[in-house]
């Protein structure tokens, strides 16, 4: 599956595109290693913040208490991001070129 995505190509934008919110009990790390398990790659950013990579996006987890997710991605392909975050409680809106929300998708897990 890796390679057929390196294959095909992916419009990431130059600025980030994707803001939201990501509650729940697991760490931050926790959270990274999930992405990590569907073949993402993922390194510290900074002392407390990981970079999250792969093919059509680039994203990163910060915040301590509430983490927070932040970066660019393919805005067509913000179907996948909801597969890696399925089993946690999330909200995360997706922007256009002008700044405004194009989508909003959430996970309440209620």
């Amino acid at each position: 599956m890796g390679s057929e995505l390196n294959e095909i190509e992916f419009r990431i934008p130059d600025s980030n595109n994707l803001y939201g919110v990501i509650k729940s009990d697991i760490s931050k790390v926790e959270i990274a290693k999930e992405f990590e398990k569907v073949g993402w790659k993922i390194r510290k950013s900074s002392w407390t913040d990981i970079e999250c990579k792969c093919a059509y996006a680039e994203l990163e987890l910060i915040g301590k208490d509430e983490v927070l997710i932040q970066g660019r991605i393919d805005k067509n392909e913000l179907s996948r991001l909801q597969d890696v975050l399925v089993m946690l409680h999330y909200s995360v809106e997706l922007y256009n070129d002008e700044n405004e929300v194009i989508k909003t998708v959430a996970n309440t897990l209620s």
